[in-house]
């Protein structure tokens, strides 16, 4: 799962690098830690992490709590990065690179109404001349 985590990050940086707006204040240069000093970071983390569980009105989801400080850690370096779960990566993976059945169209919902996107090669749809805008508006008739 991290593999596939690093790849989703791996390609969506060439993207962010290039969304950079060109007005940005200059930045003061990063200063790396030491190994030493991010293992102290990481006890803090983790301190804080058995406080809320263990202290919080309410039973805390250690899963969902971790996830977050995850998340939270990617977004930090812009707001294009993130982190999914492997459940969120199967659906975003399904979505993004899904495979396509039945009359082979994807779709959108446009003021109420159904719009193509596009008609995928050699399916159904292609086939009967549906054409990327076209909007469905009957079935049989």
């Amino acid at each position: 799962m991290l593999k596939k985590l690093l790849i989703l990050f791996a390609i969506t940086l060439p993207m962010v690098a290039d969304a950079a707006p060109k007005n940005k204040k200059k930045e003061e240069p990063i200063v790396h830690l030491t190994d030493e000093q991010i293992y102290e970071e990481l006890k803090k983390l983790a301190l804080i992490f058995e406080t809320a569980r263990d202290n919080f009105v309410e039973e805390a989801d250690e899963k969902k709590m971790l996830e977050a400080a995850m998340n939270g850690m990617l977004g930090a370096l812009d707001p294009h990065s993130s982190y999914l779960s492997a459940d969120d990566f199967k659906e975003f993976s399904d979505k993004s690179h899904g495979e396509f059945g039945g009359l082979g169209i994807q779709i959108t919902s446009d003021r109420g109404a159904v719009r193509v996107i596009s008609p995928i090669d050699d399916t159904p749809a292609d086939k009967a001349g549906i054409k990327a805008g076209d909007y469905i508006t009957h079935i049989d008739e």
